[in-house]
Parts: C-alpha cells; structure tokens; sequence
C-alpha cells in the first residue's frame, strides 16, 4: 500500500533542511568565529539544527563565535520557532476553510 506525501509536510522538511543547511554555511564563514580559529562543518550543522528546533544544545562554547555569528545563530533561532510556528497556524487556517461545507 503506498501513502501519498502531502505537498504540505515537503515543503516543511524542505523549510528545515534548507534553513539548516544555510545556517551551518553561515556558521562555518571565517566571520562567524573569533580568534581564526575555524570551526568544523559538523558542529556549525549540529548548532544550527539545535538553533532551529531551538533546543539551544552545542557541542561549542559559544565564546567561539563572533558577534556575526551569534546573529546568526540568533536569526536561526527566530527563523525555527516563529518560522515554524506561523507556517502551522497558517497551513491549519487554510485547511480548515476548505473543509467548510455550504
């Protein structure tokens, strides 16, 4: 039996994995860290993930990153919970118009 995926449910994953995927980009530019010090790809990926689901975990002292980079990670933030949040209260206000009967 195969299921459908919902158009709605892609364009979320999407939303997240290209959120998170520009934000670990971000993070790993030489101006995002201090001291020249570069931080690896997959930490810049775990701290972006964790900035989005806003969990606040990293596997970084936040010292590392510059005041560009704590932005970022700031933006990240914003992005994951309201981002997230209003594209929900969105979807469930348009589905729930198209279920109204007349």
């Amino acid at each position: 039996m195969k299921r459908k995926i919902s158009s709605e449910k892609t364009r979320l994953f999407l939303y997240f994995f290209f959120i998170a995927l520009l934000g670990s980009i971000l993070l790993s530019l030489p101006q995002s860290y201090k001291n020249g010090i570069p931080v690896n790809y997959i930490d810049a990926l775990f701290t972006s993930v964790s900035a989005i689901c806003v969990t606040g975990l990293s596997t970084l002292s936040m010292d590392v990153f510059s005041r560009t980079g704590l932005i970022f990670i700031l933006i990240l933030i914003e992005a994951g919970g309201l981002g997230i949040l209003t594209y929900i209260s969105f979807l469930m206000t348009v589905s729930s118009k198209k279920n109204i009967c007349c």
